[in-house]
């Protein structure tokens, strides 16, 4: 897929399969997602190269998982996006006696540091697991038992925002979510709800956190709204399906 931005630039989105484009997203994740107060209240060292280090050495270790990016001619990462394709039911959530978040053993590869209570990584392990089970609280009663695709990230970098980028990425996980037949689930910020409002998603529910009660600034809160998108029809060889 590509798409051409108002000053004639081609950009491609293509699927990301190999290390060396994986370490390039970590500038796009600082970026987009370096500078919120949540992450800088998780993270005592750059969560950006942390967690795009691990993609890469993971790379497809785990087949459920996917990455779109948008390219530049030169090969410049400008935007991407990760999802989760649970063609089989996942595991569904649990919370040890301890209250931590989850018993996906993926989520601890990926994210060692948060569910480390040693500090090599996370200023704020409670408030990581916190945000994580509540995340999951939400999403559960939609999802648990069934196929779906898990949207998990969606991030262009500022200096190319509004131009259509993130709206094409999305276009691609939809697309191949309509193959399928299966449910979008995505946790949506405040500055994406319009955008996925306008591709077909619907609000399920809301996470709000007062970081004032985990040692963060008066009056800083966090929101995730969780949203569901169904499949489209799909019209094959005369014939409509789901």
């Amino acid at each position: 897929m590509a798409i051409t931005l108002p000053d004639a630039t081609p950009i491609t989105i293509e699927p990301c399969s190999t290390p060396s484009l994986f370490l390039k997203i970590a500038d796009v994740r600082r970026a987009v997602f370096g500078v919120t107060p949540l992450m800088k209240h998780l993270f005592q060292q750059d969560p950006a190269s942390v967690a795009t280090e691990a993609d890469a050495a993971t790379g497809d270790e785990y087949p459920y998982q996917r990455t779109v990016v948008a390219l530049l001619p030169d090969q410049t990462v400008i935007g991407y996006g990760k999802w989760d394709e649970y063609l089989e039911p996942p595991i569904p959530f649990q919370e040890d006696t301890m209250g931590k978040a989850g018993n996906d053993p993926e989520l601890y590869k990926i994210f060692p540091a948060p569910y480390n209570t040693d500090g090599d990584g996370t200023s704020n392990p409670a408030l990581f697991n916190h945000f994580i089970a509540c995340l999951a609280r939400m999403r559960e009663p939609h999802v648990a038992g069934r196929l779906f695709f898990h949207v998990t990230v969606l991030g262009v970098h500022p200096n190319y925002q509004r131009l259509g980028i993130g709206k094409a990425m999305l276009e691609h996980i939809l697309e191949r979510a309509d193959q399928k037949g299966t449910d979008c689930y995505i946790e949506a910020s405040p500055e994406g709800l319009g955008l996925y409002r306008k591709m077909g998603w619907e609000v399920i529910g809301q996470v709000i956190i007062d970081l004032e009660s985990w040692g963060g600034r008066k009056g800083v809160r966090i929101t995730r709204t969780g949203m569901l998108r169904k499949p489209k029809k799909l019209c094959l060889a005369g014939r409509t399906s789901k």
